[in-house]
C-alpha cells in the first residue's frame, strides 16, 4: 500500500528547502544591489571633486571612459555641469564630450540597445546638445516605439536650434499621430524661436489640423518675417485656422498686420471676430486715419469701441491729427461712427483742438445719441477751461450747433454749460462781446441769456 504520509511530508520538505533558497537568492541580489549604490555614490563623490581638475588639463583616467558603469557617472556629472553651468565650466563640459569620445560611445549605447534602454540613451544623447546628433535623432522620430520616438523630439528640442526643427517639420503629419501635440510644440518652439521663418513653407501647405498645430507654435514665436504666411491664411475656410491667425497678427508688433485684423474683426464667426479684436486692442500703429475710420465705422460694436480706445491714445500721443481726422469724417462716418469718435475725443482731451465748424456738425447729426455724447463732451470742455471754442461758435456765422439746437426746440446746450459754469473773468468778456455784437441779433440774445445766467447764479 503507497505511503500517503511519507509522499507528503517530503513534498513538504522539498517545498521549504526551494523557500529557503529563494529567499537566500533574494537576499545576494539585494546585498548585490546595495553594494553596487554604494559604490556609485563613492564615484559620484569622487567625480565631483576630480572633474574639474580633470576639464582643466583636458583629460580624463582611461578607466572612466572603458568601463560601462564608472562611463554613466563621469557622463551625468559632465551634463548636469553644463546644464546648470556650475563654476563657469558649461561650456568646457559641453567640449570634453566631445573630446572624450562619450558622444560616439553614446550613438553605439542608442544603437545597440532595444526598446526602453533605446529611449533612455537616447534622452541622454539629447542631453549633450551636440549637432552631430542631430542626424541620429532624425532616424529615431521613425522608431517603431513611441517612447524612443519621444525621446528624439526631446533631444530635438535640446538642440534649440533651426537645423533641430527641420527634422521635426519635414515628419510633422507623422508625428502628430504618435506623440502628444504639446510635445511637439514645445519642441519646434524651442527650435525655431531663433528663426521663425522655417515655419512658413509647412505652415502654407499643410493641412486645416496641421495648420492649427503650427499657428499654436507661431504665435509664440511670431515675427513680421511670418507675415506673408499668417496673410495667405487670413481667407482660410477654417474658422479655427483664422482665430489662430488674428492670435498670431496680435503679438507681430506691425503696422501691417493692423489691415488684416481689420479684415478679421468683421469675420461672420464670432470666435474669430472676438479673437481679432481682441489683437487690435493690444495692437500698436494706429496711425492710418482710413483704418481708424473704418475701424470706428464698423458694424460691430465690440470693434467700434476698440477704434474709440486705439484713436484716442493716438490723440493723446499726437500720433493722428485732428486737421486730417475731422475733414475725412465728415466724408466717411455715419451716425454711429460719430458717436465713437466723440468717445475717442472726449478720453484724450481733444476738444481745444475742435473748431465751431465741427462742434455745430456733431450736434446736428441726426441721431440723438451722438448729440447727448457731444453736449456731455462739451460740458467737460467747459470745465477744463475751453470757453472760446463755445464764444467762437457764438459768433460763427455759419450754421452751427446753436442752429442745430435750436431746431430741436431746447433751450440750448451751450447756453446751459456757460451758464453753469461760467465765472466772473466769463462774465467780463460776455460784457465786452454784448458791445460789439449788432443790437437785436440772434447772437445778441443768446449773449444777454448767458450773461443774466452768470449774473444770477454768482450774485443773487
Amino acid at each position: 500500500m503507497p505511503n500517503f504520509g511519507g509522499t507528503v511530508l517530503h513534498s513538504f520538505g522539498v517545498g521549504s528547502a526551494l523557500g529557503v533558497l529563494g529567499n537566500i537568492a533574494t537576499g545576494v541580489r539585494l546585498s548585490l544591489r546595495r553594494e553596487s549604490g554604494r559604490r556609485a555614490d563613492r564615484w559620484r563623490v569622487k567625480v565631483d571633486r576630480q572633474l574639474p581638475v580633470w576639464l582643466n588639463n583636458g583629460n580624463c583616467p582611461r578607466r572612466w571612459l572603458r568601463q560601462a558603469p564608472r562611463r554613466g557617472v563621469l557622463l551625468e556629472a559632465l551634463l548636469a555641469r553644463m546644464e546648470h553651468d556650475q563654476d563657469g565650466l558649461g561650456a568646457t563640459c559641453h567640449h570634453a564630450l566631445e573630446e572624450w569620445g562619450l558622444v560616439e560611445r553614446q550613438a553605439a549605447e542608442v544603437q545597440r540597445t532595444q526598446g526602453w534602454e533605446r529611449a533612455q540613451a537616447v534622452a541622454l544623447l539629447g542631453r549633450m546638445r551636440q549637432a552631430r546628433a542631430v542626424p541620429l535623432l532624425r532616424d529615431l522620430l521613425h522608431d517603431p516605439s513611441r517612447e524612443v520616438c519621444a525621446a528624439a523630439v526631446r533631444g530635438l528640442e535640446l538642440q534649440a536650434s533651426p537645423e533641430a526643427a527641420q527634422p521635426l517639420l519635414e515628419s510633422f503629419a507623422e508625428m502628430c499621430s504618435r506623440i502628444p501635440v504639446a510635445l511637439l510644440q514645445q519642441a519646434l518652439v524651442s527650435c525655431c524661436r531663433l528663426k521663425p521663418e522655417v515655419l512658413q513653407p509647412y505652415l502654407t501647405r499643410a493641412e486645416a489640423r496641421e495648420q492649427r498645430i503650427l499657428l499654436e507654435v507661431v504665435v509664440q514665436v511670431a515675427t513680421p518675417a511670418l507675415l506673408p504666411a499668417l496673410e495667405s491664411l487670413v481667407e482660410s475656410p477654417d474658422p479655427q485656422v483664422r482665430a489662430q491667425v488674428a492670435r498670431a497678427l496680435g503679438r507681430l508688433s506691425e503696422p501691417a498686420a493692423i489691415p488684416l485684423l481689420v479684415r478679421l474683426a468683421s469675420d461672420p464667426v464670432g470666435l474669430v471676430r472676438a479673437r481679432a479684436v481682441q489683437a487690435l486692442d493690444q495692437a500698436e500703429g494706429w496711425t492710418s486715419i482710413g483704418l481708424i475710420l473704418s475701424v470706428l465705422d464698423s458694424e460691430h460694436a465690440d470693434l467700434r469701441m476698440v477704434g474709440a480706445e486705439r484713436l484716442a491714445q493716438s490723440l493723446a500721443r499726437q500720433t493722428v491729427s485732428l486737421a486730417e481726422l475731422l475733414p475725412a469724417a465728415r466724408e466717411r462716418l455715419r451716425a454711429q461712427g460719430w458717436a465713437m469718435l466723440l468717445c475717442a475725443l472726449g478720453q484724450a482731451g481733444s476738444g481745444r483742438a475742435l473748431d465751431s465748424g465741427a462742434l455745430g456738425e456733431l450736434l446736428s447729426q441726426p441721431v440723438p445719441a451722438v448729440r447727448a455724447i457731444a453736449r456731455e463732451w462739451l460740458s467737460v470742455a467747459v470745465v477744463t477751461g475751453a470757453d472760446k471754442v463755445l464764444l467762437d461758435a457764438l459768433l460763427c456765422p455759419q450754421p452751427s450747433y446753436m442752429d442745430a439746437v435750436h431746431r430741436e426746440g431746447s433751450p440750448g446746450a451751450v447756453e446751459e454749460f456757460l451758464g453753469r459754469y461760467g465765472d466772473a473773468a466769463l462774465l467780463a468778456e460776455l460784457e465786452e462781446l454784448a458791445q460789439r455784437l449788432p443790437g437785436g441779433s440772434p447772437h445778441q440774445k443768446v449773449v444777454a441769456r448767458v450773461r443774466g445766467t452768470i449774473r444770477e447764479r454768482l450774485y443773487v
